[in-house]
């Protein structure tokens, strides 16, 4: 799978909460978790399903100038153990979300894009058993998921907190929503609206800019 907007967006969000360590469900290449541990410096842990997805971020940690800070895991969330029996202050995913349309030829390709292996249940459910009682579960999905997903997350007893709308320019509608979960319901959540590029292509706005531009070389 190449770098696509969603994983940068995330990654860029996502690094800008303090942790003392970091659980990356899904890792793929590894684009997050790196993001991650470039902006805290702490350690991540990060599980795929995928050999040769962590294949790759196996190589890609090493590469980086930190590579003490990860460890990796063949496993699925579902039947993951951490070490230690270890909680974690943060764990992102930047979860599969097709269902039920064609799948490609490929399989790699296939498991990162369809949610056959971890449905937003099971994500809610399993990331919730793993996360620190002052922990945050941050994830990335269609906007049109917005409603279903807070049921699902608020079934296992976990918080929506804040809300991080995502368009594609500034004259379109939602196409993407980050979503900050909690054990700990909060008065009012937090949401703000940030547009990706202005009307032209690669125009990119201020916003946009400002998330991301510690990742862009070309920012």
């Amino acid at each position: 799978m190449k770098i696509g907007t969603d994983g940068v967006l995330l990654g860029s969000f996502a690094s800008t909460y303090t942790a003392k360590n970091v659980l990356d469900i899904g890792t793929g290449c590894g684009l997050v978790a790196l993001m991650v541990a470039q902006k805290t410096r702490t350690e991540v842990h990060a599980i795929d399903i995928d050999q040769a997805a962590l294949e790759q971020a196996s190589e890609n940690f090493s590469n980086s100038p930190w590579p003490e800070l990860f460890k990796f895991f063949k496993s699925s969330l579902q039947k993951f153990s951490p070490p230690d029996n270890k909680v974690y202050d943060l764990i992102v995913c930047n979860p599969p979300f097709f269902e039920d349309s064609m799948k490609s030829g490929n399989k790699s390709r296939s498991l990162a894009r369809h949610n056959d292996t971890l449905k937003p249940e099971e994500l809610f459910f399993y990331a919730r058993n793993l996360l620190s009682e002052m922990g945050v579960i941050i994830t990335i999905y269609p906007f049109t998921n917005k409603e279903q997903n807070e049921i699902k997350a608020l079934n296992v007893d976990l918080y929506p907190v804040r809300n991080l709308i995502i368009k594609p320019t500034i004259d379109r509608g939602p196409s993407r929503l980050i979503s900050v979960y909690s054990k700990n319901p909060v008065k009012k959540i937090k949401t703000e609206v940030l547009s990706i590029e202005n009307k032209k292509r690669h125009e990119f706005t201020p916003e946009y800019k400002a998330l991301t531009k510690d990742f862009h070389p070309f920012l």
